[in-house]
């Protein structure tokens, strides 16, 4: 599995993109989400304040996580799960048709 990360300005134009050593590294951390390690090492990769981020997730361990690190939560409901992922602190919820794989 390889992960990436991508820095967009407000336009939303891709500033910078590459693969993160330090996400990886998080990833190989004994405790899972919704530990925030891995989204507060992430942010902490790419300089910014975890306030002043957000995560995208569709499912209530990742929200839990964002939330624990003091970030945004976009949860995103693929199996209509919206209730649940606002119950679990989602600061916005989206709909998507498309089945997880």
């Amino acid at each position: 599995m390889r992960f990436q990360r991508a820095i967009f300005d407000v336009d939303g134009v891709l500033v910078d993109s590459l693969h993160s050593r330090a996400w990886r590294e998080a990833l190989r951390e004994p405790r899972g989400k919704p530990d925030p390690l891995i989204f507060v090492t992430a942010a902490s990769e790419i300089g910014a304040v975890p306030g002043r981020c957000f995560v995208a997730e569709d499912a209530v361990s990742g929200v839990q996580a964002a939330k624990a690190g003091g970030m945004a939560a976009l949860g995103v409901a693929l199996l209509g799960d919206e209730m649940v992922l606002r119950s679990a602190g989602a600061d916005l919820v989206v709909r998507t048709g498309v089945p997880q794989r």
